[in-house]
């Protein structure tokens, strides 16, 4: 006898066929499977919660510790309560968006752990990765699924890199440090061709950004941009800029005094100090200093350099004076700008990544300078220093008592010094500077608690650890990621961006995993057959199984494959030597029969199968 038993449509994993007339069974008859027909409707199937946990450790942070009270260790989850956080994810059959939005759902609880309102979260720069499948070369990318952090919520909150309206102006003479309408920030007297006014912004820049490639979308998210007041003219006068312009990348804790013993000589915003501090040849003092001329002079860049550690690539500690700075760069204006055009930069700070360089033990933090003629580009790259050599260390970020300049970073000032940067503006002529900056900034400042008791933080990089149930879907056990970057959006391919795919986020195809499934097929008919579950390794048992189905979505014939989520994947399952199972039973009488499909490795239903159709032939 030949039976072809269809399941119900929707379930196709557990079912009774009943027969309009008995069937009769032989004594001793013996059974055998033909084939299977199995349809499966969810992709994902976890059959138990699982759990996956996101550590961040303080010295994978910034800043390291909490800049009050005893200066703990920065924990950013739980209210400064741990370093990590463990996630549970429920039981279930999802398809890959649905299970992607588990994920992303328990990833934002994560950075949520600290309340979901601005006065409290300390996390608010980041975000799960906006969508759930990226384009990956060759492939549709349908079914492979990105899984981590990556730059957004606060950081995209500032909309269009805000313009700086409102500078710190301690110079005397001051820049003119109110921008409105058509006013510029402008040096407003003192001595001709000498940099002697300043004006500091106090919003910090996002310095750890970790995209090297200049021609993605986002890229421009990361840079300064900043425009010259007046047009660069050959014959100069009143309408163009005569004399020298300056950006500077400086930082508002260095003038406060890194240390117990902090150099006197600094410029210091609205701190000890008013006067620009210049060095020997008068360039305004800062760990990096843009100088930009007029139309027949040049475009410099320089680095600042202590006396007994040399330039700042080889300092150990924020602490050490700028003795001078160091000319790192030069090429004349004309290689940029033409007659009646207006200097314009973008400068951005970065960390490169490849295989070959001490990323992970020795990060570097380089700098780019471009051309730029717009707010909506980055611009040509006129100045790398990751080609020139030249670098900001993390040992300026980190600093313990061991370094050479003997500062403990073990007060607020230092911890907080930790996100360093603040942009600093100068100009050397009278009614000359700059008419525009515009930059996304890190605000310290954000929560309630003012960055004392749960700071605002940067996280440099964490780990995530998977549940064993999960780790069969993901197929992978740990990981450790850096999120400090923005992965290219929708299915634009003008890069390949999956180096930095496995950086930012983890990648993964959602489809190999599941097709290593096996089932088993329990039929109410007496069949003496024995199998255990994987957790009971020693605890064989006699079950009714028709057959086992090893991989049959991977060894079986595929007949709809799968292009996209909303498909259902077909296989035919046929044994390659057909299994025979003795009844051993007496004649006996059946008007049904109830087909039922586990799991094998843990006999929990298959309910991500909507539909089957099990042939076998029972003999005598």
């Amino acid at each position: 006898m030949n039976f072809n038993l269809i399941s119900p449509e929707g379930n196709g994993f557990e079912f009774t066929t009943r027969f309009r007339e008995p069937i009769d069974i032989d004594a001793n008859s013996k059974i055998q499977l033909n084939w299977a027909e199995l349809t499966r409707a969810g992709k994902i199937v976890l059959r138990q919660p699982d759990t996956f946990t996101i550590t961040a450790l303080s010295e994978d942070v910034f800043p390291r510790k909490v800049p009050s009270g005893g200066f703990a260790d920065n924990k950013v989850f739980d209210n400064q309560g741990s370093t990590s956080k463990t996630l549970t994810i429920a039981a279930g059959t999802y398809s890959f968006s649905e299970f992607a939005d588990k994920i992303d759902i328990a990833l934002q609880e994560a950075l949520d752990s600290n309340g979901t309102a601005s006065a409290d979260n300390n996390l608010q720069y980041y975000t799960p990765n906006e969508e759930n499948f990226r384009y990956v070369e060759g492939d549709s990318g349908q079914s492979n699924f990105a899984f981590g952090y990556e730059l957004g919520g606060e950081y995209f909150a500032q909309q269009d890199r805000n313009v700086r309206t409102t500078f710190d102006a301690s110079g005397s003479p001051q820049i003119n440090a109110a921008f409105t309408g058509n006013k510029s920030f402008l040096k407003t007297g003192g001595v001709a061709n000498t940099f002697d006014a300043y004006a500091t912004d106090f919003s910090k820049h996002y310095f750890h950004y970790q995209f090297e490639n200049a021609v993605h979308d986002y890229y421009k998210t990361n840079v300064i941009f900043m425009r010259g007041a007046l047009p660069l003219k050959y014959a100069g006068g009143v309408s163009a800029q005569q004399g020298r312009i300056a950006f500077s990348l400086y930082s508002k804790e260095y003038a406060q005094g890194i240390g117990s013993a902090p150099p006197a000589s600094r410029t210091a915003a609205a701190l000890a100090n008013t006067a620009l501090d210049t060095d020997a040849n008068g360039i305004p003092k800062a760990f990096i200093t843009l100088v930009s001329g007029p139309l027949t002079g040049n475009v410099e860049l320089y680095v600042a350099k202590n006396t007994g550690e040399g330039t700042i690539m080889n300092w150990t500690s924020l602490g050490n004076e700028i003795n001078s700075m160091e000319l790192a760069w030069s090429a004349p204006m004309v290689d940029f700008y033409g007659e009646g055009a207006f200097p314009a930069y973008n400068f951005n700070t970065y960390i490169a990544y490849d295989d070959n360089d001490e990323y992970k033990t020795s990060p570097r933090l380089y700098f780019r300078v471009h051309q730029s003629f717009s707010t909506d580009t980055a611009g040509d790259v006129i100045y790398d220093s990751k080609t020139e050599g030249y670098f900001l260390p993390y040992a300026l970020l980190e600093a313990t008592a061991g370094n050479a300049a003997g500062v403990a970073y073990t007060d607020a000032v230092s911890i907080n010094s930790q996100i360093p940067f603040n942009v600093m503006l100068s100009a050397d002529v009278a009614d000359e500077g700059w008419s525009a900056v515009r930059f996304k900034s890190f605000k310290k400042d954000i929560n309630s608690n003012n960055n004392t008791t749960n700071p605002q933080s940067i996280i440099e990089r964490y780990s995530v650890t998977l549940g064993s149930e999960l780790q069969k879907i993901l197929g992978f056990v740990s990981f450790t990621l850096h999120p400090n970057a923005i992965i290219l959006r929708g299915t634009d391919n003008s890069i390949n961006y999956s180096g930095l795919l496995r950086i930012v986020n983890i990648l993964t195809n959602l489809d190999v995993n599941w097709k290593r499934d096996n089932y088993s097929i329990f039929i109410d008919l007496p069949i003496s057959a024995y199998k255990n579950v994987k957790a009971s390794a020693q605890g064989g048992f006699r079950k009714a199984i028709l057959a086992n189905l090893p991989s049959p979505f991977s060894t079986g014939t595929i007949i709809e494959p799968i292009e996209n989520e909303t498909q259902n994947v077909i296989s035919t399952y046929q044994p390659y030597v057909p299994i025979i199972n003795d009844l051993n039973n007496n004649p006996i009488n059946v008007n049904s029969i109830r087909i039922k499909i586990v799991d094998s490795a843990t006999e929990n239903l298959s309910s991500e199968l909507s539909n089957s159709v099990i042939n076998f032939t029972i003999t005598k």
